[in-house]
């Protein structure tokens, strides 16, 4: 799975993209994206169709450092999520979705 530029991941998130954090429970508590659920990497699999149960759907993922929305990525393709895409780290997502919604804060 080749990184979204900055460009594509705003236009994704403009478009409707869902962005999920997969970040550990603790790591959400001490901050996170506001309107941002949280479904942790272990969890992603058995959780993500309460989110998003079409597999068409744009999935946009981040993390602390992009490791783990990267394997999330790649897990959520082989289901067939076509559209699942790493965003990346936690502060280049608060970053794209500043951008994307015009100033969406982060809760940290």
């Amino acid at each position: 799975i080749r990184p979204l530029s900055a460009k594509e991941a705003v236009a994704l998130i403009e478009g409707g993209g869902l962005v999920i954090d997969v970040r550990s429970p603790g790591e959400y508590e001490g901050g996170h994206l506001e309107g941002v659920p949280n479904i942790p990497l272990d969890l992603l699999k058995e959780e993500i169709g309460k989110v998003a149960p079409d597999t068409g759907s744009i999935v946009l993922l981040h993390c602390a450092s992009g490791v783990r929305s990267m394997v999330g990525a790649r897990s959520l393709r082989a289901m067939g999520y076509e559209h699942a895409h790493n965003l990346g780290s936690f502060r280049r997502a608060r970053r794209l979705l500043r951008r994307a919604k015009g100033g969406v804060a982060s809760r940290d």
